[in-house]
Order: structure tokens, then sequence, then C-alpha cells
């Protein structure tokens, strides 16, 4: 995956402490800072926390466009919440425990300014994940993780450093605009940054391939089937992707 470049320094903090992991996922020992790491590609532990809703035969996505000043990916369309483990929140043989969760329900408050029990958040995979771009090797070991709500939230107070807008989208329509059966989904804008929506402004949301992250069409793929599953109770396996 090759990475955007930003066009404003970014506010990502890069003396943020990661732990160090070998390519199986476990912890080798090593702290280091989160701008070394990217530096020197080593692998680190991350996560991805889909927010979902089932509305009637179908289920409903948050999404976000990252911010313009993000260290990668400045600007693209993401999962509801993206974020790495501080150095010692990492598990790698537990990833479902209450200490890396906590983490994810951490980084859902920076982010959206959302808060939800920690029983709330379900493991569903993990995927290993390599990008570059200029200066930066990115490699990544994510959990995936899942969080239902009876409907998306109606308020939501997103960091500007972090996003730059929040949008839901509907399951059927992201997966056309995946296959390429359409060339646009439709959603609704929740958030913006920069001031309030009005109502008329919600209903208006049109994303295109090129507004995603490029290079995860198989997995977004693979997790809205596992989302689907999941939703309606039925047994998963967890979802394992290799780079």
């Amino acid at each position: 995956m090759q990475f955007v470049e930003h066009p404003e320094p970014t506010t990502d903090p890069q003396d943020e402490p990661f732990d160090v992991l070998a390519e199986d996922g476990s912890l080798v020992g090593l702290v280091m800072p989160r701008g070394e790491v990217h530096r020197l590609g080593l692998w680190h532990p991350a996560f991805h926390l889909w927010i979902v809703s089932w509305e009637g035969d179908q289920f409903r996505v948050l999404l976000q466009r990252r911010s313009w000043t993000k260290d990668t990916m400045p600007g693209k369309v993401d999962v509801s919440v993206g974020g790495h483990f501080r150095a010692g929140e990492y598990l790698p043989a537990a990833p479902h425990a209450e200490r890396p969760r906590r983490a994810v329900l951490r980084e859902l408050r920076e982010e959206l300014g959302l808060d939800v029990e920690p029983e709330a958040v379900h493991w569903l995979g993990r995927r290993w994940s390599v990008g570059t771009g200029p200066g930066v090797i990115d490699r990544e070991i994510q959990e995936l993780y899942a969080c239902s709500m009876a409907c998306l939230p109606a308020r939501i107070l997103a960091d500007h450093r972090e996003v730059s807008t929040v949008y839901a989208v509907s399951s059927h329509d992201l997966r056309l605009l995946l296959t390429e059966a359409q060339d646009e989904a439709n959603g609704s804008v929740l958030w913006q940054a920069g001031g309030e929506l009005d109502r008329s402004a919600r209903s208006h949301a049109r994303l295109r391939r090129d507004d995603l992250i490029p290079g995860r069409r198989g997995y977004w793929l693979a997790m809205l089937t596992t989302l689907e599953r999941w939703l309606r109770g039925e047994k998963t396996e967890p979802l394992i992707l290799r780079a």
C-alpha cells in the first residue's frame, strides 16, 4: 500500500511509545517512539474499531475521513476508529481482554467523543498491514473490533486533529462501491470539522472509491461479511488476514 503524502506538518505525536513486535505478532521486549517505529519499518500493534447499527434488512457503518494532518493516509476515508496500542496495552494472546479493549475505548473517546462500555467492544479478528510513504514504512498488526449500537450516534464531538468528517453509509451501498457495481455510495454526514451541520446537510454525502484508503478492498469486503454474520448472531471464526 502506498501512502499519500500529507501537505502540512503532522499532528500525530512522534514520541508516542509503541511496543515492537515480531512478524508473528509476539512482543520482542522493545519499546520505541512512534516516529522511529515508522521510520525503521518495525512491526507494531494497532487496531480498527467498526461501529455498526442494524437497520431493517441491512446495517449501517460509521466511517471517518482522516484529517489532513495525519502522518499516514491524510484525507482518506477510513474505518470508524483506528489507532495504536501504547506500550504495555497490547496482549497478543488475549486481544479480547479488558486491557486492550480499554485502549480501543480511549481512542474512541479521543477521536469521536463517544463512550461505550468495555463489554460492547468485541474482537473479530487480526490483520497484517504494510504501507509505505515518504520516510515511512508502516508495518502494523491490527486487531479488529466491532461495536453494535441500536442507532448510530446523533451527536459526535470528533477531534479535528484526527478526523475531518464522520459518515454513516449502508453496508449494501458500501459493498456495491467496493465491488465496482456502482461508482458512488450514498450516505449521511454526521459531523464535519469547522462548524455545525444543518439537518439537510446530514442527508447528502456521496463517497467514491478514490475517497477510500487504497489497497483495502478485500479486507473491507471480508469484514462486511463477518460483521453481518456477527450481527445476525451466527458463530464466526476469527477473520485472519495476512499481508
